[in-house]
């Protein structure tokens, strides 16, 4: 069941990629679309898990100060993915964003005592490699640093969420509390939070073609956040089930796969042959961080 879910999770951390891309190209010649989008993905997250919630109210403190701290990491995460993906490549927002599964298997290893295996050693390095690769550029080709910036951010944040995640089930369990229980919890007072950041964001931008850009990506934003909220919900759960070094680069596996062939095919994306090589040694690392 849990490796079931797993698949569930990559799926849905997928497919939130796609929409974010989507609803760019629908709204990419209007000031202020990532405010907005952000908005309203973070307010159909917020609903979704609302409704769950009235059906499983289980509260305590421990869970409220960790929801708040992944509220700011999150709120980070989205916000510099959705310009990632908007002033780079897809894929290779989707990559760099992937490599933030170190932080939480670092913490894994290094606080909780889970082990890295001899591959995974090996993973840690190609990750590094990777990294460097899919950041080189042709002799006299203009590289953007901009979308360098918002994809580091993006790995911060999601890094730091996902331990934080994991940190809260260690601390429940330690304290003799069934943590399963509080996943919802966790994911509704995060993203109330959250909702509560974008909605200041998005009254002092003060975009003034609102209805239209809810027109055209209100929809797009809308399915990105429930399909965020379930992930999250998932996580918390595998999270208790799944060491730390196997979960996180399993789905960072799968994530970037499947967004590099969607890339490819869907939206006829290009790299240099280095960053083809570099790609190849990221999905490789993932794979063997996860053994």
């Amino acid at each position: 069941m849990d490796y079931f879910l797993l698949v569930v999770v990559i799926f849905l951390a997928y497919i939130q990629n796609i929409f974010i891309k989507q609803g760019n190209k629908k709204t990419q010649e209007h000031a202020n679309a990532n405010v907005v989008f952000l908005f309203f993905e973070v307010l159909a997250a917020t609903v979704f898990l609302g409704i769950l919630f009235l059906f499983k109210l289980h509260f305590c403190w421990t869970t409220f100060f960790f929801a708040m701290g992944f509220a700011c990491s999150f709120s980070t995460c989205i916000f510099f993915s959705y310009m990632a993906i908007k002033t780079g490549s897809l894929s290779l927002s989707a990559l760099i964003s992937s490599f933030s599964i170190i932080i939480p298997a670092l913490y894994s290893a290094i606080v909780l005592g889970e082990k890295f295996t001899a591959w995974g050693i090996v993973g840690l390095i190609l990750l590094f490699a990777s990294f460097i690769l899919v950041n080189t550029i042709e002799k006299d080709a203009k590289f953007n640093f901009k979308w360098l910036i918002f994809a580091i951010l993006s790995f911060l944040g999601n890094g730091i969420g996902s331990t934080l995640q994991k940190a809260h089930q260690s601390k429940l369990l330690e304290q003799g509390i069934q943590a399963n229980d509080y996943a919802v919890c966790f994911q509704f007072f995060a993203m109330l939070a959250v909702t509560v950041i974008f909605g200041v964001m998005l009254l002092a931008s003060k975009p003034k073609d609102f209805k239209l850009l809810v027109k055209k990506s209100g929809a797009y934003a809308s399915a990105t956040g429930v399909a965020n909220a379930g992930c999250n919900i998932l996580m918390l759960l595998l999270a208790t089930s799944l060491s730390g070094v196997v979960l996180y680069p399993s789905v960072s596996a799968g994530l970037i796969v499947f967004t590099f062939i969607t890339a490819l095919i869907l939206y006829k994306e290009r790299f240099t042959k280095w960053q083809y090589v570099g790609y190849a040694f990221g999905i490789a690392s993932v794979i063997l961080l996860s053994i």
